[in-house]
């Protein structure tokens, strides 16, 4: 034996190495092949024409348009002081083909009530203050815009990361130059309703927008808004053929459809870019990224040779049919990417889902070619009864001197559907993406209580109606309309509070009957704890779980932490048995949920002090499992409300477990001390360093909620605005902003961070922390509201809940007013029921 085992042995470890080189050369060949491969299908897309890099691409613009740009910059919302106006409904139908003529009526139609009454209406005065018409810098940028192209200098380099500030200012441009054309309307000063109508639709026609998809539906979006403006402008008779000429001159030189196919040449080149940097990758590339790096350049070739073919269609019912056009597709990759390239896939598929609503960007560029095309019927129509007195019996009678040719429908390639009405006006309209004749049927305007339940669910696709040029209303008709969608609000809503009022009824009467069984079982097991204490005849666990709900958006009810706080130190053994501990590590039905008990121990404060003891115990005890870490975390989070007295015990627990990971949820729970928290501040600092970015995280948070000693927090803070970790660049943005009271250089740091950050991470902490400046609301807003309708959706909530947390009317209004961009509904109703049911109301 003695004699063969060394032999075998040795013949073994050559076998196992000379399969492990042969293991390692076959992985050494199957990368170098994929990336042979993928440079093989990158030369042959060049030399067929394709774009491959984002070098290939330059949106950099001459000196002329950057001096545009500065002019448009500098009369955008975001310069003005102030909230941004509200915006009138344009289009707002009363039945299937009749819209209300807005610059008609005695006062405007607010979307939202006024804060804090409840009117929705909106006077001519108070809309005539808030859209600024006489403001110098409007006038210059109707100079600018109507002189020339109009084109934004960007970063093509920057791919999907590229910004693109501009979009938020053209949509608000857009909507001010719609406002100041009612205004003139209103006033009867015809010449200056066309000059600000001419404005918004240069806007739109003379726009040379990036290949960017969301670039294109602002573009889409816009188009839109002026069709109805236009709409308005043409409810009265007093243009001459010359001006109406000239609007519809614009109208012909727009082009929605020649360059979408570049849309996927710039995303193929953007995508590339970040499979290429993604971190998980990057550093160890493998065959498989290869394999969807060329498998991606395809996909997107694909993409791009559909959609130049759908764009050569002539009409919407040819394009449909073509593959890639009523659905967006989206590249799917067989590796695991976690960086900007997973990102901007989930991005762009939430925008999609938001912004398309259900309507691919071919669709949405086939609804502005069919109002195009509308709008310039519309006007040649008008231009013919200026000429004849009378509206033709026929479109084809408007050729060749109005138009080149009869109007045709971009949806169906048939004629544009005409005819004359009594009145002296006509029906006009297309038959819309369904190709399907509706009967001139539009989307009346949604109630209140419609668009808050739209806003409480997932967006539904939208529907498919005709695009018509409607009718005008008539007086009594208007009138009659508003009577009735008061009376359908008012159903409407008394049905659904008594739908949630029977509910909570039966939910509630269930709830009492477990929470009785619970604390029978529980005063029979421990007689000791005595009776449960009560206040105003309602005992403690009534009060807790009471805690534990909000009423609408104001936090924890009032009556419920006063009633804590009276049964003071009582509460305490009854609290300690309902939190989770060893033997009890999950609620249990009947005793107070464990969002309730954090709210009693905050209402407590000093007063449970007496809980610090066993809260300290169980705290610093190891966990093993999850339900040791659920029963750690909640009694840490109890005891960061008990008063300077919790200090030196949860600083024992972070000495005694330092190195774990867990401990960045214990150091940022020091928060929750507030201002008692101050003399944990040189022990917080001790771990701005650590190595963990969630330890740091942990500091920069909890100092910004204590919100003391400047003098050594604000530095650190500071300092962490230049962190390596994004989340600790965010987090340190929005605690800098507690300390705008006692550093002048905290406003002016947030916001050079908020207009150029090192990345959208940094950019949302900011926002954050602007939104806790509260004393100076007339300094931030302006500086938050531009990025209400920014195309990161993150970066979107941030500055609504930034104008949220202002507390303030200015705040309120600034952001139920400013957007209606979708990603930030629920917060916009959250401030509306704020505004609505306002404090002590």
């Amino acid at each position: 034996m003695r004699n063969w085992l060394p032999i075998w042995s040795g013949t073994v470890s050559a076998t196992v190495a000379f399969f492990f080189f042969v293991a390692v050369d076959s992985q050494a060949d199957d990368l170098t092949a994929a990336r042979q491969s993928l440079e093989k299908t990158r030369l042959e897309l060049q030399q067929q024409g394709f774009k491959t890099a984002v070098t290939d691409f330059d949106f950099s613009t001459s000196p002329e348009l950057r001096a545009s740009e500065a002019i448009l910059k500098a009369a955008s919302r975001d310069g003005l002081d102030g909230p941004a106006p509200e915006h009138p409904n344009l289009m707002e139908a009363i039945n299937s083909n009749t819209v209300i003529v807005v610059w008609q009526q005695d006062h405007l139609k607010r979307e939202t009530p006024a804060w804090p009454s409840t009117n929705y209406d909106l006077t001519w005065d108070d809309f005539r203050d808030q859209t600024g018409d006489e403001e110098a810098e409007l006038a210059a940028a109707r100079v600018a815009i109507l002189s020339g192209p109009i084109q934004f200098d960007l970063q093509a380099a920057d791919g999907n990361s590229m910004l693109l500030p501009h979009l938020a200012l053209l949509k608000r441009l857009t909507l001010t130059f719609n406002d100041c054309a009612m205004l003139a309307l209103h006033a009867g000063d015809r010449a200056a309703a066309l000059t600000n109508l001419l404005a918004a639709t240069h806007l739109v026609t003379a726009w040379n927008p990036e290949p960017v998809t969301v670039s294109d539906l602002t573009r889409f979006a816009n188009a839109q808004l002026v069709f109805g403006a236009t709409w308005q402008l043409l409810q009265t008779n007093a243009w001459t053929d010359d001006q109406l000429a000239h609007l519809q001159a614009e109208w012909a030189a727009a082009d929605f459809l020649g360059r979408l196919p570049e849309i996927q040449a710039f995303q193929r080149a953007s995508d590339l870019q970040a499979m290429e940097l993604d971190p998980a990758t990057a550093q160890k590339p493998g065959p498989g990224m290869f394999d969807d790096e060329a498998r991606l350049l395809l996909f997107y070739r694909d993409r791009e040779i559909e959609y130049h073919n759908a764009v050569q269609a002539t009409n919407w019912a040819q394009m449909r049919q073509m593959p890639g056009v009523t659905n967006e597709v989206f590249f799917q990759p067989k590796s695991r990417f976690r960086g900007p390239f997973a990102m901007s896939r989930i991005h762009r598929q939430t925008l999609m889902q938001f912004q398309g609503q259900g309507i691919g960007i071919l669709g949405h560029a086939a609804q502005a070619e069919a109002e195009r095309r509308l709008i310039m019927a519309a006007i040649a129509l008008e231009r013919y009864r200026i000429k004849h007195g009378e509206y033709p019996d026929n479109l084809a009678a408007l050729a060749p001197e109005f138009v080149k040719a009869v109007p045709l429908d971009f949806m169906s390639g048939q004629p544009l559907h005409y005819h004359p009405s009594p009145g002296g006006r006509f029906f006009l309209y297309s038959v819309g993406l369904d190709c399907a004749d509706n009967g001139d049927t539009i989307v009346k305007t949604p109630s209140m209580e419609e668009r808050a339940a739209n806003r409480a669910g997932f967006p539904r696709p939208a529907p498919e109606p005709d695009i018509v040029w409607p009718l005008a209303a008539s007086p009594a008709q208007t009138i009659a309309s508003h009577e009735e969608q008061s009376r359908i609000d008012a159903e409407l809503k008394t049905k659904r509070e008594a739908g949630f009022e029977a509910e909570a009824k039966q939910q509630a009467q269930e709830a009492e009957e477990a929470r009785k069984a619970a604390m029978k079982k529980l005063l029979a097991e421990k007689s000791s704890l005595g009776p449960e204490p009560v206040y105003q005849g309602t005992p403690l666990s009534l009060w807790v779980i009471k805690a534990g709900q909000r009423e609408w958006f104001d936090g924890p009810p009032a009556d419920a932490i006063a009633a804590i706080r009276a049964i003071g130190p009582k509460a305490v053994p009854f609290l300690l048995e309902w939190m989770p501990h060893p033997g009890m590590e999950r609620p249990v039905e009947g005793f107070p949920g464990w969002d309730g008990l954090e709210v009693a121990w905050f209402a407590l404060g000093s007063e449970g002090k007496a809980a610090i003891p066993t809260l300290a115990h169980i705290i610093g005890r190891s966990w093993k499992n999850a339900d040791d870490y659920s029963v750690w975390t909640e009694n840490d989070k109890a005891i960061s409300y008990l008063g300077p007295d919790a200090i030196m015990p949860m600083l024992t627990v972070v000495t005694n477990l330092h190195g774990q990971h867990e401990l960045w949820e214990f150091v940022h729970n020091f928060g929750n001390l507030g201002t008692n928290g101050a003399p944990a501040i040189p022990a917080l600092i001790g771990w701005a360093n650590d190595p963990d970015s969630w330890m740091r995280d942990g500091v920069v948070s909890a100092l910004g909620e204590i919100g003391q000693r400047p003098d050594l927090a604000v530095p650190v803070i500071s300092k962490a605005l230049n962190d390596s970790d994004w989340m600790v660049r965010r987090d340190a943005g929005t605690a800098l902003g507690a300390f705008a009271k006692d550093s002048k250089d905290v406003l002016p740091v947030l916001a050079k961070i908020v207009k150029d950050p090192p990345d959208w991470q940094a950019r949302s902490g900011a926002l954050s922390g602007l939104g806790r400046i509260q004393d100076q609301p007339e300094a931030v807003i302006p500086l938050i509201v531009p990025y209400l309708d920014d195309d990161n959706s993150v970066v979107a909530r941030s500055a609504a809940y930034a104008l949220r947390d202002l507390g303030s009317e200015a705040g309120y209004k600034a952001l139920v007013q400013a957007t209606n961009n979708p990603n930030i509904g629920d917060i916009i109703y959250e401030v509306q029921e704020k505004m609505r049911h306002p404090p002590g109301k």
